[in-house]
């Protein structure tokens, strides 16, 4: 189920985008304020990125409400964003309720994310892999095959941003051991940066997994 809710934020008016109880996108009605991030681990991928060289081809999958590539198209004026989004109705969404805009930097593509991974045959020099299906992120883009094909589509200095859900320790850590497992047998750098530090280590989380074959920044 989607809902579209308004609310007061740290004493600002936003808009939150929820989808089966979890919340997928947030933005201030501020015009001001538009492409400002609200949600914490959309801040954490901004940290990354900017710890990195600027990128300029850029694969998003999973558009939501279409903060984080408001936000990129805001900060980086030579990105060009790609950003694939599998629902005609998050599409409508973003446009009505949260500020989406045609942008010559930027191409929508309504499709899944595999079948685009399938059929392109573009490259980037980063991909942010943030397809979710409600709270949870989507599992068929967190298989081996799928990690092998986002890697196919990377320039060779590239990397992949992943926002995955995990808790750290305690028996919920299975499968978040076995992802970067597999993640480590494709790079030669993976690290996990968590995006909710007040949370315990044996609660699920969500953390982004980058992953390059070539050294990463040291705060990573």
């Amino acid at each position: 189920m989607i809902s579209v809710i308004e609310k007061d934020y740290h004493g600002e008016k936003a808009r939150f985008l929820y989808v089966d109880g979890g919340v997928e996108s947030a933005v201030y009605l501020n015009p001001d304020r538009r492409n400002e991030l609200i949600l914490s681990y959309m801040k954490k991928i901004a940290e990354v990125i900017a710890a990195l060289p600027e990128p300029k081809q850029v694969l998003v999958i999973g558009g939501g409400g279409f903060s984080l590539p408001r936000f990129l198209l805001d900060k980086y004026a030579k990105i060009r964003l790609t950003v694939v989004e599998k629902e005609a109705e998050m599409l409508r969404i973003a446009k009505e309720s949260f500020f989406l805009q045609e942008e010559e930097r930027l191409t929508v593509v309504n499709t899944e994310g595999m079948d685009y991974l399938k059929q392109s045959n573009d490259t980037y020099d980063l991909i942010i892999n943030d397809a979710f299906i409600g709270p949870r992120p989507d599992s068929a883009l967190l298989t081996d095959e799928a990690v092998v094909m986002m890697k196919s589509h990377l320039t060779p200095d590239g990397m992949i941003l992943l926002n995955a859900v995990m808790s750290l320790r305690g028996k919920g850590t299975f499968h978040g051991i076995r992802l970067r497992t597999n993640l480590e047998n494709r790079f030669l750098y993976v690290r996990c940066t968590r995006c909710q530090e007040w949370k315990m280590e044996e609660e699920e989380q969500n953390c982004i997994l980058t992953c390059s074959d070539q050294p990463l920044p040291e705060q990573f």
